[in-house]
């Protein structure tokens, strides 16, 4: 049993990342048009991905209640997240507006996604739309 604070706040640690190594951590894959992902940050970390490397990630506790990551790669999220670095708190609406190719020569289709980040007080924070030039 923790007996001051400095092990109180350890072991607040370790359970929370006990609950978020729990959770159904999912990573959301829009399969078709009007598909959406909506929900606060209650983590922020990465994975790699064989083609992109190392992407960040964020888990969201959505408003259907379930638990899904949502992976910031690609030619349309990852500019949304260099322009902003969402925090935990912050709320996210995504919505896929399915594949398009782009008009510049060389590049292949992309997945075009809208999204929102609002802070916790949900003040718009950055909207990206159709970020690749399209």
């Amino acid at each position: 049993m923790p007996t001051n604070v400095f092990d109180k706040k350890v072991q607040e640690v370790l359970n929370r990342a006990r609950e978020h190594a729990s959770l159904d951590k999912t990573v959301w894959i829009p399969e078709k048009e009007g598909d959406t992902i909506a929900g606060q940050i209650i983590e922020v970390g990465s994975m790699v991905v064989k083609i992109l490397g190392e992407v960040p990630t964020t888990l969201l506790k959505c408003d259907d209640g379930e638990y899904r990551r949502l992976s910031w790669g690609g030619a349309t999220l990852r500019p949304a997240w260099d322009r902003f670095r969402p925090v935990v708190s912050d709320y996210v609406v995504a919505a896929y507006h399915g594949k398009r190719t782009p008009n510049t020569e060389g590049f292949g289709d992309y997945d075009d996604i809208e999204i929102v980040v609002l802070d916790e007080n949900l003040e718009k924070k950055v909207s990206i739309i159709n970020t690749v030039d399209a």
